[in-house]
């Protein structure tokens, strides 16, 4: 990485992101200088055995490693982003829960703070004339025909929130090649879903609220070992939805995305 600094634009970052390791923690601080941003970038590993000193580093030079902290980098004095791996959104750990409550559409059951997460019990393109073609469970959908076959994948769309608590979570349908479906079917088997390294394509099989069209938006499908859902992340474009995933949404695009689903 480069280190040459401008206003503002120093940082921190421990040996191991220097090194290519992905940055799952940020802290702002309070500046020491014109030239100091404040933000620490770690890996989330245990630093206290000395082995691993900081480094000053460039913010660009970070943001060109690690794209998606640049939306976090307007936060103040104090702001926390954490995430459990680096296919995961970055979640402010600062901000408190916001006042309110909901009834939850799944559970039934009033739940505090703002809802957070939104489940899509299928794919947008079942129906019940063709109940008979599908084959659905909590994490796998396959339709059939006498001559085509689609395979579907639920997974987990987020977006992050830049000054809430939590991301939004979404969870999603998307539609994956034939090939690609028995080859992950097969490893899941095996107790072998470790060995699902590369992201595969898949095209978005929901309509979310709050935003225009979004079926058949190109994906790309992330299995992270013990996690719940594979990861979704949606191929860069213009299309608003993607730029949220990339860019973040605020709080008040939150309330807008509630009031749409309501």
């Amino acid at each position: 990485m480069s280190h040459e600094l401008g206003h503002g634009e120093g940082c921190i970052i421990c040996q191991r992101v220097e090194d290519g390791a992905p940055v799952l923690l940020g802290i702002r601080d309070e500046p020491n200088d014109e030239h100091d941003s404040g933000w620490q970038f770690l890996c989330g590993g245990d630093h206290e055995d000395g082995d691993d000193p900081p480094i000053l580093s460039c913010l660009d030079s970070v943001i060109r490693c690690e794209p998606h902290l640049e939306m976090f980098l307007a936060q103040p004095i104090g702001a926390a982003i954490e995430r459990p791996s680096e296919v995961h959104a970055f979640e402010r750990t600062d901000v408190p829960e916001p006042d309110g409550e909901f009834v939850c559409g799944n559970c039934e059951e009033v739940h505090h703070g703002l809802p957070m997460d939104w489940h899509m019990y299928r794919p947008d393109y079942y129906r019940e004339d063709e109940a008979d073609q599908w084959t659905l469970d909590e994490d796998t959908a396959v339709w059939r025909s006498d001559t085509d076959s689609h395979f579907f994948y639920r997974a987990m769309l987020q977006l992050p929130v830049v000054n809430g608590p939590k991301a939004v979570h979404f969870s999603v349908w998307v539609t994956v090649s034939g090939h690609n479906f028995a080859a992950v079917q097969h490893l899941l088997a095996h107790g072998a879903e470790g060995e699902i390294t590369a992201p595969f394509f898949g095209w978005l099989s929901n309509q979310l609220p709050a935003y225009p069209d979004t079926l058949n938006l190109k994906t790309n499908v992330f299995f992270v070992p013990g996690a719940p859902f594979p990861i979704v992340e949606l191929e860069q474009s213009e299309h608003p939805l993607a730029i949220a995933q990339h860019k973040g949404i605020d709080l008040a695009r939150l309330h807008e995305i509630i009031a749409a689903s309501e």
